[in-house]
């Protein structure tokens, strides 16, 4: 089975390989901070980690946005997966990943994680964590390395979580 495969494509898929590790890194980076700098009067309390309770509390209409279009994703890339669809699984994903929350999301919400905003990172972790999750059948050894790096409920390899769902 032959495929076309430009080398504007690769240059592409190294660029998007490149913005994951960059979005790892800034969550990483920032997590680190405020272990190290708690804002006032979380002196001592280690980063948050999402859960179905702070999904009930959610106040900001940038998190809320954010959930809604995570859960759209989960869900799309769900139905073309077992579709056998995985070039538009994989389409959605980069687009979810590159445009909806590094161009928006990070950009909107820069000014809480400067802050030290422990929801908005909390939010933020979990969405990524989920993207890795989509992207691990399409790209395993990026999203393996950088699952690793990450702080989690579990230790357990990417490859063994289970399947991310709404």
């Amino acid at each position: 089975n032959d495929q076309s495969l430009s080398e504007d494509k690769i240059r592409g898929m190294r660029n998007f390989a490149n913005k994951l590790w960059n979005i790892g890194r800034f969550i990483e980076m920032n997590l680190q901070a405020q272990n190290s700098n708690p804002p006032a009067g979380r002196a001592g309390v280690k980063a948050q980690m999402y859960d179905k309770n702070m999904h009930k509390k959610l106040k900001n209409p940038n998190d809320k946005r954010i959930i809604s279009e995570l859960n759209m994703l989960i869900a799309s890339v769900t139905k073309n997966m077992e579709h056998y669809r995985f070039s538009d699984a994989a389409q959605k994903i980069y687009d979810f990943t590159w445009h909806t929350l590094a161009d928006v999301h990070l950009e909107k919400n820069k000014d809480r994680f400067k802050e030290g905003d422990a929801q908005a990172l909390a939010m933020l972790r979990h969405v990524f964590l989920t993207i890795l999750k989509l992207l691990h059948p399409f790209m395993p050894f990026v999203t393996e390395e950088i699952w690793g790096k990450l702080p989690r409920k579990t230790s357990d390899p990417l490859i063994i979580s289970s399947w991310p769902g709404k």
